[in-house]
């Protein structure tokens, strides 16, 4: 065998040697020349690199001598150094064939011990997830109707026929949909005069199955509701309460997030939950605030420091419900007093205050008691209520307004999109 460790002018003059022997040789003999010639050149180039050992070796063409084409495999064989160590040369007269990735047909291997054909990368042995067929989904659309006490469906194709799913506890008002879990979750304000009695429920996406998760006696006026399914919470607000609260979707462990502070009537709430925000309205105080998703340390509801005012308006507005564009990052509300909705970015532009900002715009106006809101990211637009009787339909900017669906007090709106049955 062939010390590795020779000098390479060595090598050279063994392959010369093969060279003048072949010119002695007949047609067998001259073919085993050539790949005796052949082996000694790989023994030469691994041994001449010094890269080999970080990482595996690259995979480098076989080396032509003396302008020779490389020899056509005559078989699949195993490629050198698959068990960690270098063959010898051969030493019969017929040497096997080197296999080269293709020759037999059969794509190479990326790598996997089982010989599979693999899907991931190169060598790890694991799989990736491949791109699935996008599921067909119908937007449907869930509101309420706080003095009929229901919970209407009706679907995109006709937004207009809509049937009530359930009917409710007293005054239901905020409504949300967590499509993969198959539930609808609303709040019922429990007096219309806040008195108290307030709960939570959800049923099925059909309506069946109504469970109440927060009972009367745990939260005083419950108003506009947000899931975060990440978290696996439902956030409210109290509006006379004056309070925002958290509670898992099974209605488990409910805890105040933030009261005092000053506030009054605390009514809409979207989230952030990927910058870990919550937003709320004071509509009695007129502003729109922004806190964590969680507890300072060493904080509690009554004296956490990281609440932000983002609005201040002007005597005569009345901020209500909340909805946010997380990729253009934008806040939208409906006003009940002014009849309008509006949308504004939701961080604090440079050098502006809370009551004079100057990116806000009115989408709509017109409106009477306008109260839910939900945006439909899926096509660009946008649903809301009016007390007085409709749902709505326009787009983000406000743009091509109609009317989907009549009632005699609509409140809590929410889009989404389900499975096509």
């Amino acid at each position: 065998m062939i010390d590795e460790r020779a000098p390479v002018r060595d090598m050279k003059e063994e392959v010369a040697m093969g060279r003048q022997s072949r010119m002695h040789m007949g047609a067998a003999g001259h073919r085993a020349a050539r790949w005796i010639a052949a082996a000694l050149t790989v023994v030469c180039v691994v041994a001449c690199s010094s890269d080999d050992s970080a990482g595996g070796p690259d995979v480098i063409g076989p080396a032509t001598p003396g302008g020779m084409q490389p020899p056509t495999p005559a078989a699949p064989g195993v490629t050198p150094g698959d068990d960690g160590t270098q063959d010898a040369p051969p030493s019969t007269t017929m040497p096997p064939a080197v296999s080269m990735p293709g020759d037999d047909g059969v794509p190479a291997s990326t790598g996997d011990d089982d010989g599979s054909a693999g899907t991931g990368s190169a060598g790890d042995g694991d799989s990736i997830d491949m791109p699935q067929p996008a599921v067909p989904t119908v937007a449907t659309l869930y509101w309420l109707d706080i003095m009929g006490n229901g919970v209407y469906r009706s679907e995109e194709s006709d937004f207009g026929a809509s049937e009530r799913i359930v009917r409710t506890n007293t005054a239901p008002d905020g409504v949300a949909v967590d499509v993969a879990g198959g539930k609808v979750y609303w709040s019922n304000m429990g007096s219309l005069l806040g008195t108290g009695g307030g709960t939570l429920q959800r049923a099925n996406l059909d309506g069946s199955g109504v469970e109440t998760i927060v009972p009367s006696g745990t939260t005083r006026t419950p108003k506009q509701i947000q899931l975060d399914l990440v978290n696996g919470h439902v956030y409210w607000c109290d509006r006379e309460g004056a309070k925002v609260w958290r509670v898992g979707l099974d209605g488990s462990n409910p805890e105040t997030l933030v009261s005092e502070h000053g506030f009054t009537e605390l009514v809409g709430v979207a989230l952030d939950v990927e910058m870990g925000h919550v937003y709320f309205t004071d509509r009695i105080e007129r502003k729109i605030l922004r806190m964590g998703l969680d507890m300072p340390a060493g904080e509690d509801h009554a004296t956490r420091t990281d609440i932000e005012e983002l609005f201040i308006f002007a005597s005569g507005a009345m901020p209500i419900d909340l909805d946010v564009d997380l990729e253009a990052r934008q806040l939208y509300w409906t006003d009940r007093q002014l009849g309008t909705v509006h949308r504004a970015g939701m961080d604090m532009p440079a050098g502006e205050s809370p009551s004079a900002r100057s990116d806000m715009e009115t989408l709509v106006d017109g409106l009477g008691d306008p109260i839910g809101l939900s945006l439909n990211h899926e096509d660009g637009t946008m649903f809301y209520t009016e007390l007085g009787g409709d749902v709505w339909q326009a787009n983000l900017d406000g743009s091509s307004p109609r009317t989907v669906a009549s009632s005699g007090s609509a409140t809590g709106v929410a889009i989404a999109h389900l499975p096509e049955p």
